[in-house]
């Protein structure tokens, strides 16, 4: 049986997220400044959003847009809901989430996140050059007469690499630098 690397980063971002959340939400009024019965619905929708992310994600993504509605600034229900997107290859709106997750309160809890952190810098490394890729691709059906469209793509493929490779090169992966490095000799032959 042969599991992509994208469904085997999902699967390990799922899990590393799942024990993060255990270790970081905030169990007290002091730590998040809101009240409990607020918290604990907040913690409930991520919870119930976590349980279905693998079978359904477009369910999990409601969840987590209720927890996010309690507007707790937290990370946690955007890490799940990007995870959620990633699961849908809709890398856009994941990238979107943990960007905004990145710029939560991440004080609130007692975890340290230093080291999750640089897990989330691989998973957005992978996360920009498979839009890139995918980007690249839509890039050669468009008309190059058309240009304004054609630079805002190309301009999109540029960024997004360029973080990939920033992202990659935070993690020390080699081989993920080696493919965004490939990837990247690829693109200039398209334009």
């Amino acid at each position: 049986m042969h599991i992509s690397k994208s469904r085997l980063l999902f699967v390990n971002i799922f899990v590393s997220a799942s024990i993060f959340f255990s270790c970081s939400i905030p169990q007290t009024e002091t730590q998040t400044g809101v009240s409990p019965i607020l918290l604990n619905r907040y913690i409930a929708e991520v919870e119930l959003g976590m349980e279905q992310v693998s079978n359904n994600p477009f369910l999990a993504i409601e969840y987590f847009n209720r927890a996010i509605e309690h507007d707790l600034n937290l990370p946690h229900a955007f890490i799940f809901r990007g995870i959620a997107w990633f699961s849908l290859d809709m890398y856009a709106n994941a990238i979107m989430d943990f960007d905004l997750a990145l710029e939560a309160d991440w004080q609130s809890g007692s975890m340290d996140f230093s080291l999750w952190l640089q897990d989330f810098a691989e998973m957005r490394a992978y996360l920009r050059w498979f839009r890139a890729k995918a980007g690249m691709e839509i890039l050669q059906t468009i008309d190059k007469k058309e240009i304004e469209t054609y630079i805002l793509a190309w301009g999109e493929i540029y960024i997004d690499l360029d973080l990939a490779e920033r992202h990659a090169g935070i993690t020390g992966n080699r081989e993920l630098i080696k493919e965004i490095t490939k990837t990247r000799h690829l693109f200039h032959t398209v334009k």
